[in-house]
């Protein structure tokens, strides 16, 4: 590979990365919309639902117009039944969101905030490594190597910077960190599966390919699987509390718009996790929900906090690390190569 081709493979990936980045920012804002939905209704469950229901709504209308992506969905279910490639459980991806809302509500009173922030994060990074190394996304194995494991430790110490400095809620019960961990390892999984989906998705019969096609194809499926499973997580809740708990709904419509964050989300990661693998998707995207933060705590006045700023360099780092360690490696191999075809001795001819 020529110089000239390897730099302008590894500026594609950085900028894919970047588009991770992209996608976490929208996550931070999201994530307040959501949060303060559920603040206002007093039921994070049925916040979940109320946000899940906007892109679920969003993505049907868009099916109507898009025959390719129809096609796709078609394609899927048919591969899944004839064996194709596809499993069920690739599938399931749509379940991530309704992990993260149930563990959410289960955790977050007994643990904090801090705490279940770090353990999704540490949960990402340790799923990452795992995704990658074992293939598990499209684009093949990509070893644990130095720089790849160093990447997502800075970015585990990176979210205890953030919340420790935002001040660490009582967690007398540590072991549920358990789950939120879980729901972490359990996001990197679905971002990998969903890779293959819209692989299989995008090149239905019928027409030329299309990745956007697929990226559609793909999110609706997830999206309604995701409704699915915070409707009935809030119909069990429900049973538990023995009827509804939730205050009257608010009337900024912008609370309700967390589902459409959502949308830029899932679209940028199932678009670019083929090119750039999980681990990096993830870090990217966790990198953009630290900066995210960074700046809605600047417009919503709250101030600069030291920790905040500190969290968002070292992601910035955790995410640099990997890429360039990538790219470095690469560089090194050629090189190693053109020394062995310089010392390769060149056979005497007999006469």
């Amino acid at each position: 590979m020529s110089p000239h081709v390897s730099g302008s493979t590894e500026r594609r990936k950085a900028f894919f990365v970047l588009l991770a980045g992209v996608g976490g920012i929208l996550t931070a804002l999201g994530s307040r919309m959501q949060g303060t939905l559920a603040g206002d209704l007093g039921d994070p469950f049925f916040a979940a639902v109320l946000s899940a229901a906007v892109p679920v709504t969003i993505f049907w209308i868009t099916l109507c117009f898009a025959p390719r992506a129809r096609a796709g969905i078609r394609e899927v279910l048919r591969n899944v039944r004839r064996g194709g490639g596809l499993r069920w459980w690739h599938l399931i991806g749509g379940l991530g969101g309704t992990a993260m809302a149930i563990s959410q509500g289960v955790t977050v009173s007994a643990l904090g905030v801090a705490v279940f922030i770090v353990a999704i994060v540490a949960g990402n990074s340790i799923g990452s490594l795992f995704v990658d190394a074992r293939g598990l996304a499209p684009g093949g194995k990509r070893p644990i190597t130095a720089p790849r494991l160093l990447g997502p430790i800075l970015a585990v110490v990176a979210a205890m910077i953030a919340v420790l400095g935002g001040g660490l809620d009582e967690a007398d019960a540590l072991w549920l960190a358990v789950l939120p961990l879980f729901v972490g390892f359990f996001q990197a999984v679905q971002q990998g599966f969903n890779g293959h989906v819209r692989a299989v998705a995008s090149k239905a019969p019928g027409g030329p390919s299309s990745t956007s096609a697929g990226v559609i194809a793909t999110n609706v499926m997830n999206f309604n699987l995701a409704i699915v499973g915070m409707a009935v997580a809030y119909g069990v809740s429900l049973l538990i509390r023995g009827g509804p708990a939730h205050n009257s709904l608010p009337g900024n419509p912008a609370l309700y718009l967390g589902g459409v964050m959502a949308i830029g989300t899932a679209t940028i990661a199932v678009a670019v996790v083929h090119r750039i693998g999980v681990l990096l998707l993830m870090l990217g995207g966790i990198a953009g929900q630290m900066i995210g933060a960074l700046v809605i705590d600047i417009i919503t006045g709250e101030g600069l906090r030291v920790a905040t700023v500190t969290a968002a360099v070292l992601t910035l780092i955790a995410v640099t690390i990997p890429l360039v360690g990538a790219q470095a490696g690469v560089q090194a191999a050629q090189r190693l190569q053109r020394l062995a075809r310089s010392t390769t001795p060149i056979p005497s001819s007999t006469q």
